[in-house]
């Protein structure tokens, strides 16, 4: 059975692309498709990252990705001690701690929330309050205006007006 490189490499020499149109195509680093064709996948910095460059490379070249990645979880995950495996049930995660965590998260988020809330309904409020007074201040102005009687005013001719 072939290896991962030598399945890459067979298909995208069948495909008739080299090594840097395929990474212009994917775009994955030329060094990168270079050092995945030659099984050397300790460049790559987490095995997340070889699975997606795997998928991406697989799906370009028309390839299934299914068994190049159950082998290289069989050959480089399970030699190098790898990543642990994921959790199963979600409340295993959990089990050792007194509390969940994930509804302290919520509650933490809730009151900064509502922090940020308050903080910006009294900001409104501050900055609406001199407003109000000014208003009031203009409003009690005409009020004096209003209650003071009017002057005499005589009219001598259309463009003269006289006050007594």
């Amino acid at each position: 059975m072939a290896s991962i490189g030598e399945t890459f490499k067979a298909a995208r020499i069948a495909k008739g692309v080299s090594e840097s149109e395929a990474g212009a195509a994917t775009k994955i680093l030329t060094k990168m498709i270079v050092s995945i064709e030659a099984d050397d996948f300790s460049g790559i910095a987490a095995p997340m990252y070889a699975r997606g460059f795997i998928r991406i490379y697989a799906k370009y070249l028309e390839i299934d990705p299914d068994p190049l990645l159950a082998e290289y979880n069989e050959k480089f995950i399970h030699e190098t001690g790898g990543a642990p495996e994921p959790y199963d049930d979600e409340e295993k995660k959990y089990s050792s701690l007194p509390f969940d965590p994930r509804i302290v998260a919520g509650a933490i988020a809730g009151i900064i929330v509502l922090i940020v809330l308050i903080a910006s309904i009294t900001n409104c409020i501050r900055r609406r309050a001199p407003e109000k007074t000014a208003a009031a201040h203009q409003t009690k102005n005409a009020r004096v205006l209003l209650n003071e009687p009017l002057p005499d005013l005589y009219l001598i001719d259309r463009e003269t007006i006289e006050q007594k």
